[in-house]
């Protein structure tokens, strides 16, 4: 999706958070949560024509997407559980993607590009000098899967120390895309890896490399097998 169209960067940010309230819903960390979230978004923005701005308004018609999608694509849910769990993390997610990309415009767009480039290496300070910190809409939403996955809630966790550049974690998934040749498997198994990632460093309020996950996933939702070969360095 390009930085042409600022309303689809807002989805594909929007797909990880979505993804992780149907993990944690389920239980389940499988290669079908992440298509059932992206067969939900083609509909609702491709089909059905429908802006992010409509997404914040009509909840109700995303949820019934993403409720039926997760069932053709056999993710067990509960239905009237996980609606209530959409209608309580939804707004949640809205709020880091708002804060991310503040209006439509193409300027913040690019900033936002520039920053989920691969060859940033530190994408907090470039989002920082622009004003943008999005640590306290992390925590809610952390606090928030906690929640739904009965866990219990405790105080925020200490910031985890982490050296300037990729998370080995997420190199090696990279670098496993290479060696597999980017093959269809391996790239639901990458998807289904950095979703267990951003979900992980979520949880140890680690945001520096939640955006590097996050910047390896949309390249591998783009199939953009030049993009990796960069990531992987």
């Amino acid at each position: 999706m390009e930085v042409k169209d600022p309303r689809a960067v807002k989805f594909v940010l929007l797909h990880p958070f979505i993804a992780l309230i149907l993990s944690h819903h389920s239980g389940a960390e499988t290669s079908t949560i992440g298509k059932a979230v992206s067969d939900a978004l083609n509909v609702f923005y491709g089909q059905m024509g429908k802006t992010y701005e409509d997404a914040k308004k009509e909840q109700d018609k995303l949820i019934d997407y993403i409720t039926t999608m997760a069932k053709l694509n056999h993710v067990p849910i509960v239905e009237e559980k996980l609606r209530e769990q959409l209608k309580q993390g939804l707004p949640k997610a809205f709020k880091i993607v708002d804060k991310l990309l503040p209006d439509n415009s193409k300027e913040h767009a690019m900033l936002l590009q520039d920053a989920l480039d691969y060859d940033v290496k530190d994408p907090l300070v470039l989002l920082k000098q622009a004003g943008i910190d999005i640590e306290p809409e992390l925590e809610e939403f952390r606090q928030f899967l906690a929640e739904i996955s009965g866990k219990k809630i405790g105080e925020k966790p200490p910031q985890t120390p982490v050296k300037s550049g990729v998370p080995p974690e997420v190199l090696a998934i990279a670098k496993a895309l290479e060696f597999s040749d980017f093959s269809e498997d391996a790239m639901k198994k990458a998807e289904t890896e950095l979703l267990k990632l951003i979900d992980r460093f979520i949880e140890e309020n680690n945001t520096q490399s939640v955006f590097h996950a996050v910047k390896l996933l949309r390249l591998v939702q783009k199939e953009d097998v030049e993009g990796i070969k960069r990531f992987g360095g």
